[in-house]
This record gives C-alpha cells, structure tokens and sequence, in this order.
C-alpha cells in the first residue's frame, strides 16, 4: 500500500484524509457556496458522504488516478479549511487540479499560496505534456 505523500509548510499541512475528518468535510463542503463554485462537491452534503468518498482516496492513489489532500491550518492543534486534488488523465498524459477552500477560511490568504505548495510536490515523476489548474471565477472572488 502506497503512503500518501504529504507537505508541511510554515502555515499549512497538505496530508491525506482520515475518517476524522468526515464531520469537516460535511460541515464546510456542505455549503450551498462551496457546491456551487465546485464541479464535483454536491449539495446538500449528507451524512455518510464524507466518510464514503474518503474511502475511495486510496485505492485512487494506488491506480494513479487522483490524489486527495486535506488543505489543513498548521497550528497546535491543525485542523482541515479544504481540500485540493489531481485528476490524472494517464492516456492523454494531462493533469487537472481542484480544491475547495471552506467558507469561513474565504480570503485568508491560502487560495494562491496552497496552489504554489501543491506544485511543489514530488510532480516531477509523472511525466505530464499539460497540467491545468482549474480556478473558478467565483473562487477568485471570494478570495480577493
């Protein structure tokens, strides 16, 4: 079984999912804001969601399809504002990446900086011809 990578920088910790983290998840995923500027975040976010799509983040890494990362605040105590991941298109040799940032972390200073660190991973190994961020217009509002 593969580990999930992870990344620690002076603010923020990049790391995989644990079933801890589900009632985080559902609370700030949960958001009609949050589903309505993602692609794949539904609403409403209904108990067991959480815990079933964190279920799935393993077996994806192994395949090499879709890397998960909870976006948590490094403090004494870190705890989860979002998330960010890759969809990996192997055939193509193409990456996209995605996050959601929770509602009440809007404007703190972590949309920008928590893409930079995730470029910052170990990308070199996968051999991508594209690697698109996808940034949608109401994030970057939100944001400002």
């Amino acid at each position: 079984m593969k580990e999930y990578p992870s990344l620690t920088t002076k603010r923020l910790i990049l790391r995989g999912f644990t079933p801890n983290d589900a009632k985080d998840i559902q609370r700030l995923a949960g958001d009609k804001d949050i589903a309505s500027a993602t692609l794949s975040v539904p609403y409403p976010y209904e108990d067991g969601m959480a815990e079933q799509w964190i279920s799935t983040h393993q077996d994806d890494l192994e395949k090499g399809l879709r890397p998960r990362f909870a976006i948590a605040a490094k403090q004494d105590v870190p705890y989860l504002i979002g998330a960010i991941g890759l969809h990996i298109d192997p055939e193509h040799q193409r990456a996209e990446l995605g996050y959601w940032i929770g509602k009440p972390y809007w404007g703190k200073d972590t949309q920008l900086k928590r893409q930079r660190q995730c470029f910052a991973m170990d990308l070199n190994n996968l051999d991508f011809i594209a690697f698109t961020p996808i940034i949608l217009p109401e994030i970057l509002r939100r944001d400002e």
